[in-house]
């Protein structure tokens, strides 16, 4: 129960806070609702889900869906609420490998890498 309380506040203060942050979330979202109603469930039961097992349905989903439905998932954190039962998913970030580096990245990598070795070795002294 603590871990969808704190889902809800995190998804209200980046729907209110960091608007930008939830468009970009959304623009590298990929699948579509199955309306499963999985996220219907936290906390409380949503009055407008109607149904149980495999035919449960919102009886507001086409007409007047409030913003926070609308926009769940934001992103991987809220899948995990869920435990990945959800028909939307986001790519895995994949952070540039070393060797993709061109040479003046290269040097600047490993430039920032010595000033910051070599900084801390005087500082320890």
């Amino acid at each position: 129960m603590i871990i969808e309380i704190k889902g809800k506040i995190r998804r209200f203060f980046l729907i209110k806070f960091r608007p930008e942050y939830v468009k970009k979330q959304l623009e590298i979202r990929q699948g579509e609702c199955f309306q499963c109603g999985k996220c219907c469930v936290f906390l409380y039961r949503c009055p407008f889900l109607r149904g149980s097992g495999r035919k449960i349905r919102c009886q507001i989903y086409h007409s007047f869906r409030p913003q926070q439905c609308k926009l769940f998932p934001i992103d991987e954190r809220d899948l995990q609420e869920i435990s990945g039962a959800c028909g939307y998913s986001f790519p895995k970030e994949r952070k540039p490998s070393y060797a993709k580096l061109d040479t003046l990245e290269k040097l600047a990598v490993v430039s920032f890498l010595f000033y910051h070795r070599f900084r801390g070795c005087i500082l320890k002294k």
